[in-house]
């Protein structure tokens, strides 16, 4: 009969206590990971997975793909190097700063958006848990912002030979495990540690962010853009999922309505956003169904920021 992990490690935290408990001296200055605060947050993730007491999250997410880097990667022998040397670096660098950064900044359960940059690619996403910690027009910011910084993005990588394409969805999200492990989880130690071990102790060896932790709304953003153009789903444009919309007007004092060319978004009783489209795709992404519309540009209407804007979003097709 073999013993699972977690009874292996209770048994190692029973032997550890009765150590200490017999010789007094180890209860200062013996450590080991099952004494870390680490381990005592794992074991609760643990219960919470086995107890089936988890959190179940609406969110909106998206995720932003810089087109031709596998492209340039075999031109350049996946050697970075050649990258650097070609500009390629200054490419991920205005992503990072045009698209690396929050869109809308709060603290829990208001609306606050979290941002993973993943090589080429950029993740984003916010909890929508509630309407009542939604404050609606800094939600119309946010899509406003987030539209018209893929568009500066889209125009500075196609000068640089390289597109864009952004997918938003909608969904749920789910944490069912620590965020990160560090070297508490790792380091046996007897008194004060060593420089190397101090160094050890504050090393993250893991990282998993809690709104990134089965992410439906970001999984289906990745899906759907990973489909690419033998989909439909060509570089340089912005794509919303229809999910996406019936999230983001779930927590809105009034729905958000399609039409045959537009999602519009009210605002105080008139108008507020309008995200023109010029297709609408019924797509299939391992199982998941639903329909992604084709942004073609936007319009930010006066009765929202007291001047109208228009902005077409479909200048770089050609790429």
């Amino acid at each position: 009969m073999y013993a699972s992990k977690t009874d292996k490690d209770q048994l190692a935290t029973e032997r550890n206590r009765h150590e200490r408990t017999m010789n007094p001296k180890a209860n200062v200055s013996h450590h080991t990971p099952f004494d870390s605060s680490e381990h005592r947050e794992r074991e609760a993730w643990r219960r919470k997975v086995t107890d089936k007491d988890l959190n179940i999250i609406p969110c909106v997410s998206a995720w932003s793909d810089i087109c031709g880097y596998g492209r340039l990667l075999e031109k350049s022998n996946w050697n970075l190097k050649a990258l650097r040397d070609n500009g390629f670096f200054e490419a991920l660098s205005r992503a990072y700063e045009q698209l690396g950064h929050p869109f809308i900044a709060d603290v829990p359960p208001r609306p606050t958006e979290r941002v993973l940059v993943i090589n080429d690619g950029i993740a984003r996403t916010i909890d929508l848990s509630s309407p009542a910690h939604v404050e609606p027009a800094l939600l119309l910011f946010y899509v406003r912002d987030l539209f018209i910084a893929h568009f500066q993005l889209m125009g500075n990588l196609a000068r640089l030979g390289l597109g864009l394409r952004t997918v938003l969805a909608g969904g749920e999200r789910c944490q069912y495990s620590p965020k990160s492990i560090s070297g508490e989880s790792i380091l046996y130690h007897s008194g004060d540690p060593s420089a190397y071990g101090r160094a050890l102790l504050g090393q993250q060896f893991v990282y998993y962010p809690p709104e990134f932790q089965m992410n439906t709304a970001f999984a289906a953003a990745y899906t759907i853009e990973a489909l690419g153009s033998k989909a439909a789903i060509h570089p340089n444009r912005l794509y919303i999922a229809r999910t996406w919309v019936e999230t983001l007007s779930s927590v809105l004092p009034s729905p958000i309505t399609v039409t045959d060319s537009s999602i519009e978004i009210s605002h105080n009783g008139g108008a507020g956003l309008s995200l023109h489209f010029d297709r609408q795709l019924a797509v299939n992404a391992k199982g998941f169904e639903t329909d992604v519309f084709k942004i073609s540009g936007i319009t930010v209407h006066a009765n929202f920021e007291g001047e109208e804007t228009v902005a077409s979003m479909k200048g770089y097709d050609s790429w």
